[in-house]
């Protein structure tokens, strides 16, 4: 191989490359504006079809979760309104209530355990099954939800519907009941 192949091979080998990078130069500000539309994410062999999988959440929810008195967990139209303002925002305020509810629980049962393990959301999960808070099961509910919350706060691509929100809302609130209705 001389030189002159070498250099065609090469030009040839970078082609498509170099016409796709140009592509995405051309349509960046086209793509960049449908954006806000997502409620699907694809991102490095990470898919999030976050509407999808609060739906199958909730549905486990309805397995997993016993029917417990929801009167301090249930939420008023003032997370309806924040919704359609904010669906992230509700993501978030009904974690930190899973969370708190799960720590005071943990604390009820296990009060000698670390402040640490219950900011630690992972050993939090594994205090609420070794104190027998919550099963096998519920605490897989939890680490979706918890995965489900990073992902609305961490994808900064991923717009949320209010409702799909509410519905992540409504589950939230049945484990915020179940940890507030565990005895000590």
């Amino acid at each position: 191989m001389n030189t002159l192949e070498f250099i065609a091979a090469v030009i040839k080998s970078l082609a498509w490359p170099v016409a796709l990078i140009a592509i995405l130069l051309v349509l960046r500000r086209p793509i960049a504006a449908l954006i806000p539309f997502l409620e699907r994410l694809k991102f490095k062999g990470l898919e999030l079809d976050f509407r999808r999988q609060v739906q199958e959440v909730a549905a486990e929810a309805e397995e997993a979760l016993p029917t417990v008195p929801l009167q301090a967990a249930e939420a008023g139209p003032d997370v309806e309104q924040l919704a359609q303002v904010s669906p992230r925002a509700v993501v978030v305020e009904s974690w930190l209530a899973v969370e708190t509810a799960a720590a005071a629980a943990v604390r009820r049962r296990l009060p000698t355990v670390s402040s640490a393990d219950l900011k630690n959301q992972p050993r939090l999960a594994q205090a609420l099954r070794q104190a027998e808070i919550l099963s096998t099961k519920q605490v897989a509910l939890f680490d979706e939800l918890r995965h489900l919350r990073n992902a609305a706060v961490h994808a900064p691509n991923l717009t949320l519907t209010p409702s799909t929100a509410m519905q992540y809302a409504k589950t939230a609130r049945r484990l915020v009941g179940l940890l507030q209705s565990s005895t000590g």
